[in-house]
């Protein structure tokens, strides 16, 4: 049976995706209109984009281990 290579930021790194993740929040602020952006609170303005943005840490479940005898390196 073949081993799944599913590797965590495989396709790209973690600086890059913070980044990318950083811009999309600027270009998200700098999309809100003005007359809306200014009527709004700002700890809402703050609330919708971290909601757009956030990433999730990685959680890692101890109990939930495995042990691997190798990699596939394949």
């Amino acid at each position: 049976m073949p081993r799944l290579t599913n590797y965590l930021f495989s396709n790209g790194d973690l600086d890059s995706a913070l980044r990318n993740q950083e811009i999309a929040c600027k270009q998200k602020v700098e999309s809100i209109p003005q007359n809306q952006f200014l009527s709004t609170p700002i700890d809402d303005v703050i609330d919708h984009i971290v909601s757009q943005v956030s990433i999730d840490p990685l959680c890692i479940y101890e109990d939930s281990m495995e042990m691997n005898a190798g990699r596939n390196k394949s």
